[in-house]
């Protein structure tokens, strides 16, 4: 996620996080499993070329959606098709409300709050998971 961040200005070690992703996706390919999820903030991961094979399994969230105080867009690939909601789409109650999310994904402060914890930022939103695995276990009972 890091390296994809285009917070990230120095030293990004794009062929690390490449080869982590790579990995990912050959045992994916081995090993055939009848679901895969892979998660990865909206950043530059969907944009590299080895992703375009999997732009069809690509399905763009947004945290706000799911009880986060900040709207961190956020794409998930999976092989079973997700209906997910995006604030970019049908705007978040809060959003519509007030014009701006209450938070912002950062660490440091901001003119709507004093930022979050690495480890907050780098959590999914629960709901967003129990919104998945109802999909997916939907899929499983058909």
């Amino acid at each position: 996620c890091v390296e994809y961040s285009p917070a990230k200005t120095t030293e990004r070690q794009l062929e690390e996080a490449e080869e982590i992703v790579l990995a990912c996706l050959e045992i994916i390919k081995l090993a055939k499993p009848r679901i895969w999820i892979l998660e990865n903030p909206h950043t530059m991961l969907y944009q590299r070329d080895f992703m375009k094979a999997y732009e069809a399994f690509r399905y763009t969230t947004s945290y706000c959606m799911y009880e986060y105080d900040y709207q961190k867009v956020t794409d998930i690939w999976c092989n079973v098709p997700l209906q997910l909601r995006n604030c970019q789409v049908t705007p978040c109650e809060f959003f519509k409300e007030n014009a701006h999310h209450k938070g912002h994904a950062q660490q440091g402060p901001s003119t709507f709050g004093p930022g979050y914890s690495k480890s907050q930022l780098n959590s999914v939103p629960s709901k967003l998971i129990d919104d998945i695995l109802q999909q997916v276990l939907g899929v499983l009972q058909e």
